[in-house]
């Protein structure tokens, strides 16, 4: 199985949480958290 090296957020849908902290880093993982809680951000 291929290993997934881009997570999609915005849109009002994030495919991360804060629990990738690790795979995402800091400000991934909080653009990520903050899109699942319905804050606006850019896609990205």
């Amino acid at each position: 199985m291929a290993k997934k090296w881009v997570y999609f957020f915005g849109d009002g849908k994030a495919e991360g949480n804060a629990k990738l902290v690790n795979l995402l880093g800091g400000k991934g993982a909080n653009l990520h958290e903050m899109t699942n809680l319905g804050i606006p951000v850019p896609p990205g």
